[in-house]
């Protein structure tokens, strides 16, 4: 039976052209969307300090879920997700899921013993990511005693990572 003590803290984050999204992530097993902090927008140009103090804030609120918990926020993610997608497309007023996902990344952060593991992946179709061999070895970790400058960053290190097929190829 897993424990608050197992948990390990978690946020993912998406960026297009237009935004920075980072949403908490809570849970039992594996995380899933936590309703109780709900994610944050800042602009694409924001600055490092503001996203690291953001991004701070949403790894802290991530939380325990016991079991019963858990198994409603694994019910409601899709339709969370399904909301997400149409409140954000309507808000940055694009015409269609294209518009908003072809230039999305995706990160993952997680708060470990040793450090903040920050986790590019790989755009594999418009609105799923994956984690391949390439971004798997381009996962690093950076110490707890970071500063919200520093982990601005980071987060911006780690989405030069991230990889898409909607990318033009290397070397063109």
């Amino acid at each position: 039976m897993r424990t608050e003590k197992d948990w390990i803290k978690s946020v993912c984050l998406n960026k297009n052209d237009d935004f920075f999204y980072i949403v908490t992530l809570s849970g039992y097993r594996a995380p899933s969307y936590d309703t109780d902090s709900p994610g944050t927008f800042l602009v694409s140009n924001t600055e490092d300090e503001e996203l690291g103090r953001v991004l701070l804030s949403s790894i802290e609120n991530s939380r325990f879920f016991s079991l019963e918990e858990s198994k409603v926020a694994w019910e409601r993610n899709g339709d969370i997700y399904d909301n997400w997608i149409k409140n954000t497309m309507k808000k940055y007023q694009y015409k269609n899921k294209s518009a908003m996902f072809k230039s999305m990344s995706y990160i993952y952060i997680r708060k470990e013993h040793e450090g903040f593991l920050f986790t590019p992946y790989h755009h594999r179709s418009l609105t799923a990511w994956e984690n391949n061999k390439e971004t798997e070895a381009n996962k690093f970790t950076i110490p707890l005693t970071a500063t919200a400058a520093e982990m601005g960053a980071a987060l911006r290190r780690c989405l030069a990572l991230c990889t898409s097929k909607f990318d033009p190829p290397k070397g063109a």
